[in-house]
Parts: C-alpha cells; structure tokens; sequence
C-alpha cells in the first residue's frame, strides 16, 4: 500500500510528463491558494476516480485536480466507471490492441472494496481491456484493518 504522502508523486510518475520538482512541494500561504498547480501540467491527463464513498470522492477528486491540472471523471461503482473508461476517447487508442505499448494519458484510482463490483474486479476488467500496463491503476481505501494494509 502506498502512504498518502507518497500518492501525488506516484500519480505523477504514471503521467507522461517530467517528474515532480526536487524537494518537497512549497507551503503555500493561504493568499497563494488559487496558485498554479505544483506539478507540471498534462494537458489531456485523465484521472478517473472510482469510490462508492462520495466523500472519498470529493477529497479525491479535490487534490487530483488541484495538484495535477487534470480532468477527473468520478464514479460511485465499479460497473458504471468500466463503461465509461472503456468508451473513452481519451483511451480510443488503446482499445482492441491490447498492446502494452499503448501510452495512454490516464491514470485510475478505485476503491478497493465497492459494490456491485470490487476495485480488483475493475482492475482484471480493464487489464482484459487495455492490457498489462497501459492504464495505470492505483488502488485506494479507507479501509485500516490489519488484513488489507
């Protein structure tokens, strides 16, 4: 599991873009809050959000688009952000090639515990769809019970 100071770099790592700056990121002043963002911008990087906690969702949502400049796309279940991730045209490329060399500029974050379908069924789905290693996913959970940490 990744610590949550860890989370941002990782979802930057996974975007085609060049890493996070040297350090840690700056305190900003609460004048400087609508500053840009503190890592580079991706254009068309797609962060899509899956957790079944709308709560969750916001703060995930939040900090995403906050410090990554991205569009995020939320859902509340497994099954809905399959059809839509699938369908995307921002992932078109990558569709019926499953090729793991597809680049995709998209990252998922999802819940691991959602019903009617669980954050790994998600993930065996779209690695059925997309391949190995073209989309990355990140799972997420709120979940501290020594058997899923």
């Amino acid at each position: 599991l990744l610590p949550p100071q860890q989370l941002l770099p990782a979802l930057h790592g996974a975007s085609p873009c060049p890493g996070p700056p040297e350090g840690p990121p700056a305190v900003q002043s609460p004048q400087e809050e609508s500053a840009p963002p503190v890592f580079a911008t991706v254009p068309s990087l797609q962060v899509f959000v899956i957790d079944d906690n709308a709560v969750n969702r916001v703060v995930l949502q939040r900090l995403v688009a906050h410090h990554l400049a991205a569009d995020v796309h939320c859902f509340e279940d497994g099954l809905s952000a399959l059809q839509e991730i699938r369908t995307s045209p921002h992932l078109s490329h990558c569709g019926d090639s499953r090729s793991d060399r597809c680049t995709a500029e998209a990252v998922v974050l999802t819940d691991i515990h959602m019903e009617p379908m669980s954050g790994l069924e998600l993930t065996e789905a779209l690695r059925e769809t997309f391949g190995a290693s073209a989309l990355p996913i990140i799972a997420v959970t709120a979940d501290t019970t020594a058997a899923h940490c």
